[in-house]
């Protein structure tokens, strides 16, 4: 297991209601920013694995992919249901972390996981992988109203480092 960091929270806890978001929604709202300051969002399907890190499909032209191309893959990611009524039980994850395009090597363990969600991959589609470092959680229902965990991704970890 990932070795998750938390303060003043059972890091067992944590992770597993972070695996727990992660596994209630599909798709992911990553923020990007060019070499030059401009700000861009898009939104993903993805897949994860137990040691957090995330996956998703993306044409290498695509704005977003240029952007991480161009400050080193600096990436910020959110997931939460979108069909939440915000009247209790509300959850959501909100991450920091470096993406870059998954290389040849790490490319079947990669694209295991991916087909795992989601069996159909289109091709002409490049393999992205974002190692989470840092989050911010919200689980109503396991750590009450209001509450936002802050937490941290220790390494190493044996995925991608």
């Amino acid at each position: 297991m990932v070795n998750v960091t938390a303060p003043g929270y059972a890091a067992e806890e944590v992770f597993t209601a972070v695996r727990s978001v992660l596994n209630t929604t599909r798709l992911l709202a990553m923020a990007t920013v060019s070499g030059n300051g401009v700000p861009w969002i898009n939104n993903a399907y993805f897949a994860h694995d137990d040691e957090l890190n995330l996956y998703f499909l993306s044409r290498p032209q695509a704005r977003h992919t240029v952007n991480l191309n161009e400050t080193g893959g600096s990436i910020a990611v959110s997931v939460a249901d979108t069909q939440q009524t915000g009247d209790g039980g509300r959850r959501g994850l909100q991450m920091e972390g470096v993406c870059r395009e998954v290389t040849e090597v790490d490319y079947p363990y990669a694209a295991a996981v991916y087909r795992e969600r989601f069996p159909a991959m289109p091709a002409g589609l490049g393999l992205y992988h974002v190692s989470v470092m840092a989050f911010r959680l919200f689980d109503e229902a396991t750590f009450g109203r209001e509450v936002w965990v802050d937490g941290r991704v220790q390494w190493p970890r044996p995925a991608f480092q």
